[in-house]
């Protein structure tokens, strides 16, 4: 949806997003390409990128639909892809290890204290 939602202004999204959903949820594949048929038809000469985004697309976004139905959330929600992603975003996110600068000087003096008692360090 976020790159649906790139291709319109952010103050018609409310109004593409709803109509893009009656799409994507239909309860069925015809009814998801006659919706498709005619948000097309509505928008093609107003938001063309959108449209085409939107037409390229269409056969993957609604394909769970051949399957039964008591799968479709599952299929629609379940994306083996987009988990990796996360999970790398997840494990490269930046933590700040000592948001305090003076955090980091008395850290390091405890560490020299601790170095000076076994003496592997001498300050002279």
């Amino acid at each position: 949806m976020s790159n649906l939602r790139a291709k319109c202004p952010r103050s018609e999204w409310p109004i593409i997003k709803a109509k893009i959903h009656k799409i994507y949820f239909a309860l069925n594949e015809r009814d998801a390409r006659e919706n498709a048929r005619a948000f097309i038809k509505e928008y093609k000469n107003i938001f063309p990128r959108l449209v085409d985004c939107i037409k390229k697309d269409l056969d993957s976004c609604i394909a769970y639909m051949k399957h039964p139905f008591k799968r479709w959330k599952h299929i629609r929600t379940t994306s083996i892809i987009e988990r990796g992603f996360k999970e790398v975003k997840r494990r490269v996110k930046v933590m700040e290890t000592f948001p305090v600068r003076n955090l980091v000087i008395e850290f390091y003096i405890v560490y020299l204290n601790c170095k000076m008692r076994i003496g592997t360090v001498s300050l002279l």
